[in-house]
């Protein structure tokens, strides 16, 4: 596994089971819905280190994780937002995607953008690569 893989995998997993809203893709031109409902997707691929060193290849471990800002319009308060996290919160709490396994996520409120409010979804990965 490698980090485009990973990637594919988080990108595919979300496209095919988030029927919510329009979701924002990394370098991808974007254009906001009328109703200001989205979400937006990063991935950091974080850092490696060696997790084992037997007599064989070293076991890479790499970890890193998935941001989800869930848009909404600002002045309606922040349910909204924290709907759209709780169902990203649900579709990848314990979730394993290519060998990326995912962890406890946590969720942010982040109500500083001046065009919308966000409720930001964190959710730590790792994943294991020999060699």
């Amino acid at each position: 596994m490698a980090h485009a893989d990973v990637r594919n995998a988080i990108e595919s997993y979300l496209a095919a089971n988030w029927p919510a809203t329009p979701i924002a893709y990394e370098n991808v031109d974007f254009t906001p819905p009328a109703d200001g409902r989205f979400i937006a997707l990063t991935i950091h691929p974080g850092q490696g280190r060696i997790a084992s060193l037997g007599d064989g290849a070293p076991l890479w471990r790499h970890e890193g994780a998935v941001m989800l800002a869930c848009h909404t319009p600002k002045g309606v308060g922040s349910v909204a937002a924290l709907a759209l996290a709780d169902q990203v919160v649900a579709l990848f709490r314990g979730v394993v995607l290519g060998g990326a396994r995912f962890r406890a996520p946590s969720v942010d409120l982040d109500g500083r953008d001046e065009a919308d409010f966000r409720a930001v979804v964190f959710l730590p990965f790792w994943w294991d690569q020999i060699g």
